[in-house]
Parts: C-alpha cells; structure tokens; sequence
C-alpha cells in the first residue's frame, strides 16, 4: 500500500489549527455570548463593541501577518497563535465585566490575525502542486467541526459546571494543540527531503478549472474589486455569523436548540468547505462562487423570520454552507487577481479589507437590537450588501488584464 504524501499531514495540522483559531475562537465563540452578557450584565451595543474589539485586533495584527510569516516563519506563528488564544481564554475565566472582556477578547482576535486561514494559505501552497483548493477546503473546514462539536459541549460544561470551567478547558486544549502543530509543520517540503504533491490523475480536473478560469485577470483593478467586494460581503460574513446566537435567543429559542442550531450551522459550513474546494478544482473559482453568494444570498433572506423555526434551521444551514467564500475563497480569488508574483501582497490586501470592513459592521447588530428590538433589521442589510459584494467581486474578472498575461500564470492556485 501507498504511504500518504507528508502534504496530507500538512493539511492534518492545517486543518487542527483552524479548528482551534477559527472554529473555538471565532465561528462558535458566539455559543458564549448570551452567557458573557448576563455575567458581565452587558448590553447589546456593548456585546457588540466586544466583537468589535476582536474585529481591530485582527485587522492589527493581519495586517503584520506577512512580515512575521517571513521573520518568525509559519511553524512558530502557528505556535504562538495556539498559545495565544490560550492565553485570550484564560483571562475570560479569571475576568469579568465589560473591559476585561474587550481585553481578552483582543487577544483572541490577535490570535486570530496571525493564525487563521491567511496562515493555512501560506502553508499549504509549497506542499500542493495538485488538490490545492481541495486541501484548502479540508483546512477550512476545521472550523465548521468545531461548530457543530464545540455549542453543545460548551452548553453542557456550563450547565453542569460553571462558564469558567468552560473557558479553562477551551485554553488548555487549544495549548496542546498548539505544541502538537508545531511538532508537525514544516514550511517547505524540500526541509523534509520531499517534493510537492504531484497527482496525475488530476490533471484533467486541474486543466478544467484552469480552463473554467482562463479569464482571469491578473491586474490591480482586479484587486480592488474583490476588496470592494469583500468589504461588502463582510457584514453578512463577519457579524452576520457572529450574531446568530443572539438573533435565535432573542426569537424564543432556548439555550440548547441555540446551541444546535449553531451546531446545524457548523455541519453545513463543514460540507460547505468541502464542497468548495473540491468544486472549484473541478469547474474553477468564478462560477462556483456565483453559486456560492447565491445560497448566502438566500440564506439571509431566511434569517429575516427566524421566528419562523424552518426558516431559522435551513438559514443557519445555508448560511454554513456558503460561508466558505469568506475563508477559502479569499486566497483563490487572491490566485485569480493577482498580478504575476503578487499573490501574497493579494492575498493580505483583500483579508485586510475584509477584516476592516468587518470592524465597521460589527457594532451594528447590537446598535440595531438597542434602538429596534430585533436583530432582523441587520440581517435584511447584510443580504443587500452580500449582493452588491457578489456583484463586484465578480465584475473584477471583467477587468482588464496586462496585454501580455494571457493565461493564469504566475503563482499557481
């Protein structure tokens, strides 16, 4: 029998690593809210303020990501990401209050900066020459099987125990994580001995979605479309995941189906990633995102009557399921736009964006929920812009390319 590429091993720790950053310190952190709210006696536009705090410690430290990635290199920054958001739990469990809250929380969101999936897309590029999206999805997809894992175990420890046991034990995992990436990942293959995967049986896939794509860009004007477009898309895919908690307690929905409805959120973004990467290495990334921002686009119609129980599940569950445009896409529309030699400088350009964008929207659910009584009003806001974000993103592949760019070269998707 065949022994696995060491590349699937990559994608393993990858794949661990956005389950502790992304899925435990950000997509099921929200299992946490109404618990914080009445601990800290918090408000909504407080609650609100809180991400936010999140939100400009992301945008910080991504915006550094590139410089540490080449000063640290990625193996240690997955490390002290780990140990990071550690830390970022551990002063939940010993705090309480509004400003110790918007503290440890800025510490997950530095977390979060340096080791979520910007961090995946430099890791994994050296390791994959063929199955990149796909291993990009597997990555991605870490942080769904948190969601559907980590709401009701979280909602069990609390009840049985208290939220401070809750907050250790999240800590002490994501530590051991931490260590156990480190022990795996290494930057390049050649450190190893080896050389990048190479599948042959995939080069007619590969040739597809390079086909499907052959319009790509390549130019700056590219770029700036998808940022535009980011930022847009990053109301529905920032706040718009972070708040589902708090839009489905504050219709009538209890604490465990909460929890389970994030976990039906958590499955479908599972799949959801998947799905993606395997689809666009198939049919490429422009007409599979048209797909995509179609089913967030329904998802948040479905959202605006979540007192409506199917609503609510098949929302939550669209919405998981085509949110993977916020993570995996982002460095496959990095590929599509960049100019030839640009994609890093792409790739941390429309992540920037996005998370800054995601700043501005982050006050507005709670702002909203203070002065209307209902978080509905922004999910209706936050479909509109998914729309206008869809449009622009993919008017960027109608942007001009360098007259001697006439295929998808430069760095490979």
């Amino acid at each position: 029998m065949k022994k696995p590429h060491y590349a699937w091993v990559i994608c393993a720790a990858c794949t661990l690593l956005m389950f502790c950053v992304m899925g435990i310190g950000a997509t099921s952190f929200s299992v946490f809210n109404p618990y914080i709210t009445a601990a800290g006696h918090l408000t909504n536009t407080q609650l609100s303020v809180v991400s936010t705090v999140r939100s400009v410690t992301i945008a910080l430290t991504m915006f550094y990501s590139v410089w540490l990635y080449g000063k640290l290199g990625p193996r240690l920054c997955a490390l002290l990401a780990c140990l990071a958001e550690a830390l970022g739990f551990l002063m939940f469990a010993f705090s309480g209050g509004f400003l110790a809250y918007c503290v440890s929380i800025g510490v997950i969101g530095a977390a979060y900066g340096v080791g979520a999936m910007m961090l995946a897309a430099v890791i994994i590029p050296p390791w994959f020459e063929s199955h990149r999206a796909l291993a990009l999805g597997i990555s991605a997809a870490g942080s769904g099987v948190a969601a559907v894992i980590v709401p009701p175990l979280t909602t069990s420890i609390i009840a049985g125990t208290s939220l401070r046991a809750a907050f250790l034990l999240d800590a002490l995992f994501v530590a051991v994580c931490g260590v156990l990436i480190f022990a795996v990942v290494r930057a390049k293959p050649q450190e190893m001995g080896l050389q990048p995967l190479r599948a042959p049986e995939s080069k007619s896939a590969d040739a597809a979605a390079k086909k499907a794509d052959a319009a790509a860009p390549h130019s700056r004007r590219a770029v700036l479309f998808m940022c535009v477009g980011y930022a847009l898309f990053a109301g529905m895919a920032g706040p718009g995941t972070a708040f589902t908690t708090m839009l489905f307690s504050t219709s009538g929905y209890g604490d465990m189906t909460t929890a389970v409805l994030l976990s039906a959120y958590g499955a479908a973004l599972t799949v959801g990633k998947l799905c993606f990467g395997q689809l666009v290495d198939r049919f490429g990334t422009r007409r599979v995102s048209l797909l995509f921002f179609g089913i967030v686009t329904v998802s948040g119609v479905l959202l605006c009557f979540p007192r409506f129980a199917p609503a609510a599940w098949a929302g939550s569950a669209l919405l998981g399921f085509g949110i993977p445009l916020s993570t995996v896409g982002v460095p496959l529309f990095a590929a599509d736009a960049a100019e030839p030699g640009g994609y890093t400088r792409a790739l941390k350009a429309i992540n920037f964006t996005f998370m800054v964008s995601s700043l501005v929207f982050y006050p507005l659910p709670g702002l909203l929920a203070d002065s209307l009584g209902s978080y509905v009003p922004s999910y209706a806001i936050f479909t509109l812009l998914t729309i206008a974000g869809a449009a622009l993103v993919l008017l960027a592949y109608r942007a001009p390319a360098p007259s001697e760019v006439t295929a998808p070269g430069g760095e490979q998707k």
